[in-house]
């Protein structure tokens, strides 16, 4: 089966299997495949089938959609192409299974298949009928990890989950299976999320109120210089399911979807906090 071997830098953080007919990529709650990073867009690329192989098609990214180092807006898929999306990699490799792929939310310009193969086969820079996605030798396949089908992800809006809260089969060790069930409960509930040496960590807001700052009393400690606040921002619940940030400090440099923020701002899901050189995005919980 096609699969998409996603890395961050040159690290291997997951396996996704394409049994979909079309997988849409993004930073948004809308994005079945949801890449967490201020280069990605919200609704980045998409990969879908059309006619017997795959295509990688740009959305109107911000920051494009590149195949092999060359920006692209529609490409044809073959063995070992290499997606970038913003830091991340996307190595595509495997045999296309017509007859196994489920049915997705499948765009409904996918009926002009013919034509769109052509447009995509010019910008691949081969000739159509040649289709890429289709070849391959299963003898060459590899695989770097568990892997996960993507007809289990889907939109966060509708309720699926994403590859970090995905429950279905894998093979993992005592101790990976343990981490992927503490990070279900914590998605289940309102978090935050932050970027540390390239691996995110989720941090739950389990009370009312939720501090970040340099001091030990913090309910999430920042390790560097206090110079600018020990005290950075609090997150306050006011209400039910309604959440704001408010900065600590007036020598704290805190900044809420850009703005810099001297009092409080409402959260929304997917708000960005930035502070003390740090991102931390909210998250609604599901």
């Amino acid at each position: 089966m096609a699969r998409l071997t996603i890395k961050f830098g040159t690290k291997v953080e997951s396996v996704l299997e394409l049994d979909v007919k079309e997988l849409v990529i993004g930073r948004g709650s809308d994005a079945q495949l949801e890449l967490e990073h201020d280069l990605v867009s919200r609704n980045h690329a998409r990969v879908r089938l059309v006619g017997d192989g795959f295509v990688v098609e740009d959305l109107g990214s911000k920051t494009g959609t590149f195949v092999n180092g060359g920006k692209a807006t529609a490409h044809i898929l073959g063995e070992g192409d290499s997606i970038g999306i913003g830091p991340y990699t996307l190595v595509y490799s495997g045999l296309v299974e017509k007859e196994s792929l489920k049915e997705g939310p499948v765009s409904p310009d996918t009926q002009d298949a013919g034509a769109f193969w052509a447009q995509a086969a010019a910008e691949s820079g081969i000739q159509t009928g040649s289709h890429a996605g289709a070849a391959g030798n299963s003898d060459q396949e590899t695989r770097e990890g568990p892997s996960v089908p993507a007809s289990a992800l889907g939109p966060r809006g509708d309720g699926a989950k994403d590859m970090d809260d995905y429950q279905g089969t894998m093979l993992a060790s005592a101790d990976e299976m343990q981490r992927i069930r503490e990070s279900l409960e914590v998605s289940q509930k309102p978090h935050l999320t932050v970027r540390l040496k390239k691996r995110t960590k989720k941090l739950p807001i389990e009370d009312t109120t939720f501090e970040v700052g340099f001091h030990e009393g913090a309910d999430y400690q920042i390790t560097g210089s206090k110079l600018f606040g020990k005290r950075q921002f609090i997150i306050r619940e006011i209400g039910e399911g309604n959440f704001e940030v408010a900065s600590l400090s007036w020598w704290a440099n805190v900044s809420l979807n850009g703005t810099r923020i001297r009092g409080r701002g409402k959260l929304k899901n997917g708000s960005l906090i930035e502070a003390a050189g740090l991102k931390f995005r909210f998250k609604a919980g599901d």
